[in-house]
């Protein structure tokens, strides 16, 4: 039983990265409660962990007395001076309670206790540390399908990674690597869905491959995306020299091919942004050659752009 414990109290602290002091604690207390419900008080109690978490004792802190009148709170001379050589009255003697002493119930009820607190102590400490890495990327494995939504094993915790959040160009195969971004986190679970769709899921890709957009020389204006089949992303320099479409497309397209090889092949369009609208749109309906651009509605953002007739499939799109 002791190695049993032991093992579970290492595993809580190294595998679900909760902290000794918080898991100790937890179980300290389920043993006053213990205590307290046996004895009536479990201020002159004491928990004490032995080495290496291989048990745990209970000690009752007891005056001793000449007269004995609360055997709970007190011992008598007699009494101490068989457990201890030299015990004085008015000395206090830490005395090893026998588990014997406690019924079953009390028992149950303590390991009801620190499981119950446990659990809820590994759920709040994984919420909170996927919690701070919302927006992030991840990398996970597949395990299991469900009605088209995958669940991925990340590690300390089951990621959800739903149907409708998945690119239709892809497809997963058991144990399969899953690049993809946290997109929610609820306490539940904790849950942790991932998402492959997401705007913010390039955005994140953008930062790993292009230097100049992940130390904000380059800015990311604008990202929007038709999941599996084309995005188009709107960018911008801090710095005259740089310029934001070639630093993110890079040399040769080298930057630009691996973002799209990320994709499975989705097709990628880099603009430039511009604070005048009529240049910005030109610049959006590109590989569409544009003739005119007019503003019908600055406050309602509606406007007309012009194109010759052979470039209208190419302006609208999909």
């Amino acid at each position: 039983m002791a190695s049993d414990m032991a093992e579970a109290i290492r595993q809580l602290i190294y595998e679900k990265g909760i902290s000794e002091d918080l898991v100790l604690k937890t179980v300290e207390d389920a043993l006053l409660a213990a205590y307290k419900k046996r004895y009536g008080t479990s201020e002159n109690a004491v928990v004490r962990f032995l080495e290496d978490y291989e048990g745990v004792e209970i000690l009752a802190k007891r005056t001793i007395v000449e007269e004995l009148d609360d055997p709970v709170l007190e011992i008598s001379l007699e009494e101490a001076q068989a457990l201890a050589d030299g015990a004085e009255v008015g000395d206090i003697l830490e005395i090893p309670i026998d588990p014997r002493e406690f019924d079953l119930q009390e028992v149950m009820l303590a390991k009801q206790t620190t499981r119950q607190s446990l659990r809820e102590i590994s759920r709040d400490t994984l919420y909170a540390e996927y919690h701070a890495k919302l927006g992030e990327i991840i990398i996970g494995y597949y395990q299991r399908e469900k009605n088209g939504n995958i669940f991925v094993d990340l590690g300390k915790v089951e990621g959800f990674f739903p149907r409708k959040y998945q690119s239709p160009r892809e497809t997963y195969q058991p144990g399969e690597r899953i690049k993809a971004l946290i997109a929610e986190v609820s306490k539940a679970g904790p849950q942790i869905v991932l998402s492959r769709t997401h705007p913010e899921f390039v955005q994140k890709i953008l930062e790993l491959e292009v230097p100049e957009v992940y130390d904000r020389t380059v800015e990311v204006f604008k990202i929007v995306r038709e999941p599996g089949y084309r995005t188009k992303i709107a960018v911008y320099s801090h710095r005259e020299d740089v310029d934001p479409v070639g630093a993110c497309v890079g040399l040769k397209g080298i930057r630009i091919q691996n973002i799209i090889r990320e994709l499975e092949g989705e097709k990628i369009d880099v603009l430039k942004y511009e604070v005048d609208p009529k240049r910005f749109i030109r610049n959006a309906l590109s590989p569409a050659e544009v003739r005119e651009v007019y503003i019908l509605d600055e406050a309602k953002h509606v406007a007309l752009a012009v194109v010759p007739d052979s470039q209208l499939s190419v302006a609208i799109g999909k």
